[in-house]
């Protein structure tokens, strides 16, 4: 307070003097004055400076917080828009899978089910999903995912069913070797998929497709199953047997189709 007090003082000494005094007198002598005062009145002009500034100062670092926290808030929603744009593209990959049955005819008429529980018993090798005979779905019927057989439907409820999975060992579905033409028998092992009952005068080929011969029941032909992995028969054995490679992972399975029209053989 002192230090603002003094330029004060000085202001009203040249004031005062600048009336009392006669022009033609005291010109030299109010010059001698303000000279005299100069250095009070020169730190008088850097303290208003000097709290002009400060108070800009402040007032940049009020608006500097607002703007940071306004960029935070953004930051934020971005951030929560990349992770909702992440899983919808993820959703869409997953959904666009699943929607590539091209393995089958065009006529046939599907339902989108979600597997809901599955048996903890790998021999089982069965699902539950959460439509049912109010869905029109029969035991029988064939259950793709991704555009492969993944299953026949075993048992019907009025909201649910469950499918028996290609995987287990208790699934027997007719299938045909595509280059050569040849029947064979696909079912679940604890190596994985199998084919079985092959004549031994069949010339079985690494990576040749394996479909649905459309024989013995209600899933209809051509929908495909995988592909010749390797042969595990030998020659001594009346039939040949090959493990089958399949895209699917089963303990992922979220999503299946039922087909419920079996076309005309």
């Amino acid at each position: 307070m002192k230090r603002l007090k003094q330029p004060l003082y000085a202001l009203l000494i040249i004031l005062f003097l600048s009336i009392i005094i006669p022009n033609s007198v005291g010109s030299k002598l109010k010059g001698f004055v303000v000279h005299l005062f100069s250095p009070v009145l020169s730190i008088s002009s850097g303290s208003s400076n000097w709290l002009h500034t400060r108070a800009n100062n402040l007032k940049n670092l009020g608006s500097l917080h607002e703007e940071n926290a306004v960029l935070k808030e953004r930051v934020i929603s971005l951030e929560q828009q990349v992770l909702e744009l992440a899983s919808a593209a993820q959703e869409n990959e997953n959904l666009k899978a699943e929607l590539g049955i091209t393995n089958r005819p065009s006529s046939d008429q599907t339902v989108a089910a979600n597997i809901i529980s599955r048996s903890s018993n790998n021999i089982l090798g069965e699902a539950l999903i959460d439509q049912g005979s109010n869905a029109s779905i029969e035991v029988g019927q064939a259950v793709m995912a991704q555009g492969v057989l993944v299953g026949v439907i075993k048992e019907v409820y009025a909201n649910n069913s469950i499918i028996s999975l290609v995987n287990s060992p208790n699934t027997h579905i007719q299938a045909l070797l595509t280059d050569t033409q040849s029947l064979g028998l696909i079912s679940g092992s604890p190596t994985g998929l199998k084919l079985t009952e092959i004549d031994q005068g069949v010339e079985i080929k690494e990576g040749e497709i394996v479909q649905s011969s459309g024989l013995g029941g209600t899933i209809p032909r051509g929908l495909l199953i995988g592909e010749v992995d390797r042969l595990i028969s030998d020659a001594s054995s009346s039939q040949q047997e090959a493990l089958i490679r399949t895209s699917i992972n089963f303990d992922q399975l979220q999503l299946v189709f039922v087909i419920l029209r079996t076309p005309p053989l």
